[in-house]
């Protein structure tokens, strides 16, 4: 198949909630989006979305030249795709429809572009089926609102290609997203049906009288919601197997577990179940609009981002002093697109691509055998990395993934000058798929 090229345009196809929402999150990491959806009243209905999360995409922050006015829309979907790098559908969960619609999207956009459907319940093979480029098709669901959770389920068909779904996960990665790769099709995904089995034992709690729909809703969101928010299950089951972490926890505390599954129930839902949830849920938003309530929701969610971003990032090291060679200058801010690999070679002057600070991944600066490295601000040697020096023009790296066999694609990237190299015929790797800036 073709190569997949660095997006600059997305094309979103379909504009409800989620659709509006992934236009807002494309738009906040600074591209230009095109939208398309066949109701009259869509492009007034997207436009003041955007509006009115565009002060929570910002919370989480926004890229070099982010802007509501990248925004364009038309009622054409063949227009809409035409030039299309990346395509995000987000039609209604109809079947019959993603097939059909799938099968145009694919005639009308170029060869190299990745299809994504945000589906929540529906298989990637069952969408694929008209497609006569399937193995370009791939399921990236969110989870909601996409602008300001992180999640992407990605999972591919059975005709997807591999390369496909590697570059999928990259792009999401770029873009401050935090990709799964499901190894199997599962209707509902892995998330949606994580938190269908909860909300079953929610309701047969209700159901049966053990307590009411806002004690319900604490017991989740003041208890282990807090700690899901910080780690999942199995990493707060480690801790809660103290010294012996993980293992103490198996022999000692999971056999009472695994017998407790018994005793989970599956509620009846009648129609009086359903209307003690209704008012309940009511007498518990007190009033307050929807519109209202997610505005809280989305402020709580950017300030348990931030608190994790802080907290995720790994400790910084001192420098580690030069061992021959002049300090290089600090370069000023840019940005750049990059090649997988570039090669250096130069008289006075190297070009490094680095991370932009707060983004994921990481950039080799690897020389010859016996080559020295002259100092640079701001460098560091992440734990657990190869050998190779990491040069972050004092930023940091979030998170840093070591194994060559996995690098972390999909990189927002700085341009650093490295002067007094002499000549270098090292090579700066960095992943492919960055993300589109000007420079």
């Amino acid at each position: 198949m073709s190569t997949h090229q660095p997006v600059q345009r997305v094309a979103i196809v379909g504009t409800g909630t989620i659709g509006a929402s992934w236009a807002t999150h494309y738009l906040a990491r600074g591209f230009e989006v095109t939208a398309t959806d066949p109701s009259p009243t869509a492009e007034a209905a997207l436009r003041s979305f955007v509006e009115a999360a565009w002060d929570g995409a910002a919370s989480v922050g926004l890229a070099p030249g982010a802007s509501p006015d990248r925004l364009s829309f038309t009622a054409d979907l063949p227009q809409a795709v035409a030039d299309a790098d990346f395509v995000q559908e987000n039609a209604p969960e109809r079947p019959d429809l993603k097939v059909r619609l799938f099968a145009d999207i694919d005639d009308a956009t170029p060869p190299e572009t990745i299809i994504a459907s945000s589906s929540s319940g529906i298989t990637m093979s069952v969408i694929q089926a008209q497609c006569r480029r399937p193995e370009r098709t791939v399921i990236g669901h969110p989870f909601n609102p996409p602008h300001i959770i992180p999640l992407v389920e990605v999972v591919g068909g059975t005709r997807t290609a591999p390369e496909t779904i590697r570059d999928a996960m990259s792009f999401y990665a770029a873009i401050g997203k935090k990709p799964i790769h499901l190894k199997k099709e599962l209707p509902g995904h892995v998330a949606n049906r994580i938190q269908v089995a909860l909300y079953r034992e929610v309701v047969y709690l209700v159901q049966e009288g053990v307590l009411d729909v806002a004690d319900s809703d604490d017991a989740v969101c003041w208890g282990p919601g807090l700690r899901w928010g910080v780690m999942g299950p199995h990493m707060l089951w480690h801790l809660g197997g103290g010294e012996g972490g993980i293992q103490h926890f198996m022999d000692t505390l999971m056999p009472r577990m695994v017998e407790s599954w018994q005793k989970l129930g599956t509620p009846e839902f009648t129609p009086a179940l359903q209307e003690t949830i209704v008012n309940g849920v009511l007498e518990e938003a007190g009033g307050h609009a929807v519109e209202d309530l997610a505005a809280r929701r989305d402020a709580m969610l950017a300030g348990l981002l931030a608190v994790r971003a802080q907290h995720d990032r790994p400790a910084r090291r001192a420098p580690r002093p030069a061992r021959r060679g002049p300090s290089a200058p600090e370069a000023p801010p840019g940005t750049a697109l990059c090649d997988a690999t570039r090669r250096i070679s130069t008289d006075r002057t190297t070009e490094i691509l680095v991370p932009r600070v707060g983004h994921t991944g990481i950039a080799r600066a690897v020389p010859p055998p016996g080559t020295a490295l002259p100092a640079v601000p701001g460098a560091q040697r992440p734990r657990a990395m190869s050998t190779a020096p990491v040069l972050d023009h004092g930023q940091g790296l979030r998170a840093v993934k070591p194994s060559p066999a996995s690098p972390h694609e999909g990189l927002l990237v700085e341009r650093l000058r490295v002067s007094g190299l002499g000549k270098w015929p090292g090579r700066a790797h960095v992943p492919a798929w960055t993300g589109h800036r000007p420079v």
